[in-house]
């Protein structure tokens, strides 16, 4: 019969686990396969992605429904989420993949950066509110939130152009106010249940800005159809499982150090005569 915690055992399991997310990350495996097997099918039916954007797609799928089903341990399923992620990232700003339609307008590079602050800011804004008692965990989010300033700065700069059509402007400020409201992670104490919905937020934002350039003259006949929606949802799924895995990468090394400063602080002070 197993032995039963202790009440402190049970608190420092509460406030710093070391698998957390295990359970919604295969969750959100599966939703990512559903989400993947829809682009395939929607450049099946036509909308303007390249065609084999179609295969890329259907074939992330199958990866993201393995990886959710198979029995992996804990830190492989994080690093393949990962990986699934960052790699359709890196297909898309080559025009390949369901997030293709982010290099026909020419601006890999604005995307690049926007692409590598919606996976790292909500993976720290997540290990910040999951073990918000841990010090280094506001370490981790300011090198976030530093990496964010450059795309600040563009997105601030689009929205207040007035030669921008309306719907990029629209995106833009969004976006920078999404990035000026991120830091207010550094204050959470737990009192949220351990969510972040600052990370959500971010995860959120960024895809709709994408699919806002269906709005503007970049959506053309030549660029196709729908293909900024579709990116935008693309946008969505890739940066979920990216910066869920760097987040569970993230809490393997943090857990630990964070646990262990639990024990000490509810270690009873002992004292000699």
């Amino acid at each position: 019969m197993p032995k039963p915690l202790l009440a402190s055992e049970v608190m420092v399991e509460d406030r710093a686990p070391l698998e957390p997310w295990r359970g919604a990350s295969r969750v959100w495996l599966l939703i990512a396969a559903a989400s993947l097997a829809g682009l395939g099918l929607s450049v099946f039916l036509g909308v303007g992605l390249p065609k084999e954007s179609m295969a890329v797609s259907f074939s992330a799928a199958a990866a993201c429904a393995l990886t959710a089903g198979l029995p992996f341990p804990y830190a492989a399923r994080a690093t393949l989420s990962a990986v699934l992620g960052l790699g359709l990232m890196s297909l898309g700003l080559s025009r390949i993949g369901p997030l293709a339609g982010l290099a026909m307008d020419g601006g890999e590079t604005r995307d690049l950066l926007r692409l590598l602050v919606a996976t790292t800011l909500p993976a720290s804004l997540l290990v910040r509110a999951r073990y918000p008692t841990y010090p280094a965990t506001r370490a981790v989010l300011a090198v976030a939130v530093v990496m964010a300033l450059p795309l600040l700065f563009l997105e601030g700069q689009l929205s207040l152009d007035p030669d921008v059509p309306w719907a990029a402007r629209l995106a833009a400020g969004a976006t920078a106010v999404v990035l000026l409201v991120s830091p207010v992670g550094f204050v959470g104490d737990g009192s949220m249940g351990h969510a972040s919905p600052w990370a959500w937020l971010v995860l959120a934002v960024f895809p709709i800005g994408i699919a806002a350039r269906e709005f503007t003259p970049l959506a053309s006949p030549e660029s196709g159809w729908l293909t900024y929606p579709a990116t935008g949802t693309a946008m969505a799924t890739t940066t979920i499982l990216a910066s869920l895995g760097v987040a569970q990468l993230l809490a393997r090394v943090i857990a630990p150090r964070a646990r262990a400063r639990l024990r000490q602080r509810a270690r009873p002070v002992t004292s000699s005569a």
